[in-house]
């Protein structure tokens, strides 16, 4: 029996329910073939074209968990890449054999991601699927309302149709195709959630949006799975987040109208202001303020902020800006300007982008200690409050801080060794919460919950060659990691200290 039916969603179309109880962390459905995945842009080179395995340029943090031999160009067009000589002949007989001499005529150009999806589609849908495809929703006239957007549409779409020299279908159908393809495409991502391909296909386009979802997505190659998050009950409808659920209220619809066009009235949206994504803290009690009560005001102290909520906006934007182009050293700067205002706690948004933001540039400067102390406050003191227990985020990054701590336990900074912390013992400490979290994420049977399983055995027998005592006896007990972890949460209270001013920001009256 199917574990899900398509019914008519109150307010939103045609939607995704259970056709019985559901239990959390179950898998829903799998979609093993999509209609259309592509790399993405910039990425062509390192995911093969047929399975999307990743094979990353980067030999960083990304080698703990990917491997990085090179992919195989396809010699005839000298675009796609594939992992193996099977993964090109199957591909090739899918659509590779009539893309190639499209991408050969281009050639050195390298195509778009979504006119490069657009074309396979032209390439490979048969009359069943165009009819699938045509009953998602294409928004044209929302898409209208933007000129600017609506010119640059319009031209990938002609482009599409040019480059894929289709007779079948007008111009008028390949620009409906372009815009359900930007509407209805999910970002593709490894296990560990790294953004690498776009994804295209209508059975996972059916399941709609909440900020409080019910459901999660991930993905093992091309196969996408969709499981669910929390108990569901027969009947409920099964949901999935679009826009990033840590962010402001304000944010989210603005995102959700800009791109899907329509206004989320999910219980989240339903609370907001007083959500702990909305409200401010207060630098005299660091009760919550509301930020749409005019003048603002503590809701513990009852403190009015009536010239300070401009400020905050001010400072919050930078950050969001900041975290999404700036220079390490405008990073840097929105958090000591974020933290030392008092009034933004951890997991408010933009601090948890900023950190992240940090993460990545310390990284590519090869500053493994500073990156793992980021990393372990967003691991530690963001991530538990902004998703439930088990979420893929969660445990994704519960496994990227496996590989920083290996990193970081080959030379650890000055800061890092005084605290003399037992590395191994809390390597192999993530990696038991990282295992039990991927059971439930990714699966029991998930080829990353077997690869986190690995990974745990190859410490446990690396500990045992060096003669680690605790390691000797694998089912005893182990003492002493709420000590280890203890010293680890030091780290980021002297993070928190180096980035907090113990003069808070003044409210005026």
């Amino acid at each position: 029996m199917s574990a899900t039916y398509v019914a008519t969603a109150s307010g939103k179309g045609s939607g995704l329910f259970a056709s019985k109880p559901l239990d959390a962390h179950q898998e829903i459905l799998s979609v093993v073939k999509p209609l259309g995945i592509v790399p993405e842009d910039g990425l062509v080179k390192e995911v093969c074209s047929n399975c999307m395995v990743w094979r990353s340029a980067d030999a960083k943090v990304s080698a703990y968990y990917t491997n990085t031999t090179p992919l195989l160009r396809c010699s005839g067009c000298k675009v796609v890449h594939y992992c193996s000589r099977d993964c090109q002949k199957e591909d090739f007989k899918y659509v590779h054999k009539a893309e190639c001499q499209i991408f050969q005529r281009l050639n050195p150009k390298e195509l778009p991601a979504t006119i490069r999806m657009v074309i396979r589609l032209i390439l490979t849908l048969d009359d069943s699927q165009w009819k699938q495809v045509k009953e998602l929703q294409s928004h044209i006239a929302g898409f209208a309302q933007d000129k600017e957007r609506w010119d640059m549409m319009k031209l990938m779409a002609k482009g599409s149709h040019a480059y894929s020299g289709t007779r079948k279908y007008s111009e008028a159908e390949i620009l409906e195709l372009y815009c359900r393809v930007i509407l209805n495409t999910l970002t593709l991502t490894t296990p560990t959630l790294d953004p690498i391909g776009l994804y295209f296909d209508p059975k996972i386009s059916l399941v709609n949006h909440s900020c409080v979802s019910n459901a999660a997505v991930t993905f093992e190659g091309r196969t996408l799975h969709l499981r669910s998050a929390k108990p569901i009950a027969q009947d409920e409808e099964i949901t999935i987040t679009y826009a990033d659920p840590t962010y402001p209220t304000y944010v989210r619809q603005r995102e959700l109208e800009e791109i899907f066009f329509f206004s989320c009235r999910c219980p989240m949206c339903s609370q907001a202001p007083d959500l702990h994504t909305d409200t401010y803290t207060c630098s005299f009690c660091s009760g919550p303020i509301v930020p749409n009560i005019d003048p603002p005001e503590c809701s513990q102290c009852e403190r009015e902020a009536p010239h300070l909520l401009r400020k905050l906006q001010i400072m919050e934007a930078r950050g969001t800006q900041a975290a999404k182009s700036g220079s390490s050293g405008d990073v840097v700067a929105s958090l000591k300007e974020l933290y030392e205002s008092k009034m933004f706690p951890a997991h408010r948004q933009p601090l948890p982008a900023l950190h992240a933001s940090a993460v990545d540039k310390l990284l590519r400067a090869n500053e493994y200690g500073d990156a793992f102390q980021h990393y372990l406050l967003l691991y530690t003191r963001v991530d538990p409050k902004n998703y439930p227990p088990f979420h893929p985020i969660l445990v994704c990054r519960g496994f990227v801080l496996s590989a920083l701590l290996t990193e970081v336990a080959s030379n650890p900074p000055p800061i890092l060794k005084e605290l003399e912390i037992d590395w191994p013992k809390a390597i192999y400490a993530v990696l038991i919460e990282v295992e039990k979290g991927a059971k439930k994420s990714h699966g029991e049977d998930s080829g990353f919950a077997k690869f986190v399983t690995m990974k745990k055995q190859g410490v446990w027998d690396e500990l045992k060659i060096h003669g680690m005592q605790w390691a000797q006896e694998k089912d005893a007990p182990i003492e002493g990691f709420a000590v280890e972890l203890a010293k680890v949460d030091t780290i980021v209270d002297r993070l928190m200290e180096t980035l907090t001013n113990p003069l808070p920001l003044t409210y005026k009256t």
